[in-house]
């Protein structure tokens, strides 16, 4: 029987098709990087050469430091971060004297607007609105520790409701997204979003966590 975790990748991927987007490896792009000695800076540069990135979205920001690289790395005018951690959101706020245009929505993205339990975990990259497994517990014993909170959700979609309908909008997107394991929701909440976006970067795990 196919685990929860490959079931999000299938229904991922059949959700990017539909958005004429696709779900690669980056081992896929091994054709790109393969004579270089940095493959990662390889393919950050593919990408920067290949795509006019003027907007960043970064789903699931964490202290944003991920989202200060990649505004400074594509020169982004504007760049959006979401983060439900109300423990980020300082650090959050300190990324706006280095990242031009910030907007910070302080919510978790999902497919339906209200409130939603979040678990937020000792070790702030593995929170989630699912619960850690044993097994991850158990390989990675800095996640072991874990607290059930109430955070707010809303689908992408509706809190850059005005920005679709901006001519104004720089519609070059750069999204990341980094939601253990609730891909789907999020991209269901954002198809407008999607369907627009240039290159979308999808932090997964293909081992059930």
């Amino acid at each position: 029987m196919a685990s929860v975790k490959q079931k999000v990748i299938r229904l991922v991927n059949s959700l990017l098709v539909s958005m004429n987007l696709k779900l690669l490896r980056l081992s896929d792009y091994k054709q790109i990087v393969e004579a270089s000695p940095d493959p990662g800076r390889e393919l950050w540069r593919w990408v920067r050469e290949n795509y006019s990135i003027k907007t960043v979205i970064d789903i699931g920001s964490n202290n944003g430091d991920f989202a200060e690289f990649l505004a400074c790395y594509f020169n982004a005018k504007q760049t959006y971060v979401f983060e439900p951690l109300p423990s980020y959101l300082s650090d959050l706020e300190g990324k706006a004297a280095k990242i031009p245009n910030l907007k910070i929505f302080n919510v978790a993205l999902s497919d339906y607007e209200g409130e939603e339990f979040f678990y937020e975990n000792s070790y702030g990259p593995a929170s989630s609105m699912l619960r850690i497994s044993e097994l991850c517990k158990n390989e990675f014993p800095q996640t072991s520790g874990e607290t059930e909170i109430k955070v707010k959700v809303c689908p992408l979609d509706e809190l850059l409701k005005l920005e679709l309908e901006s001519d104004k909008f720089e519609r070059d997107i750069f999204i990341k997204i980094d939601v253990q394991g609730v891909e789907d929701k999020v991209i269901k909440g954002g198809k407008k979003l999607f369907s627009i976006g240039r290159c979308v970067l999808v932090e997964m795990s293909f081992v059930p966590l």
